[in-house]
């Protein structure tokens, strides 16, 4: 430990070296690259499982999108239960929106439930998924919210 202490500037003055050493003799990552091409997983891992599903479901024109709509006001559930019901109604047969699914506080079961209610009761999030070839997520927004202005 002594001879550390008493040696530390010649130690650091070895790693400056060294550190300058690998630099200069490192290759050029990006002339490598351009040369060798981008290096990918290999097959057999989940990455890789992960992306040719993503490319198959591309492919297959999956064009679904999942958005979680929130609803906030102290005790929602109870302050606001008519009115609540009455949106997930309209969200659910509204066919401007273009809904594929929408998961609805009320058809719940308790598990679920626990996830969509914040603790305090405050903030209320319900997942719906459109089809987004059909309408962009601006214009959802904006339709979701013009349908459900008037229940204010």
């Amino acid at each position: 430990m002594r001879a550390i202490i008493k040696g530390r500037w010649l130690i650091t003055i070895l790693w400056v070296v060294l550190a300058a050493v690998l630099l200069i003799t490192a290759p050029n990552m990006a002339q490598l690259t351009k040369e060798k091409g981008q290096i990918s997983v290999p097959d057999g891992y989940p990455s890789s499982y992960a992306n040719q599903l993503l490319k198959k479901m591309s492919e297959n024109g999956d064009t679904e999108k999942s958005i979680v709509i929130v609803f906030q006001e102290k005790n929602i559930v109870k302050e606001r239960e008519t009115s609540l019901k009455k949106a997930m109604d309209i969200l659910e047969k509204d066919q401007d929106l273009h809904i594929e699914d929408i998961t609805s506080y009320f058809e719940a079961n308790k598990d679920i439930k626990k996830q969509m209610l914040s603790k305090d009761q405050t903030t209320l999030l319900v997942p719906v998924t459109y089809d987004s070839n059909k309408i962009k997520a601006s214009d959802f927004k904006e339709r979701v919210n013009e349908k459900l202005k008037s229940l204010n």
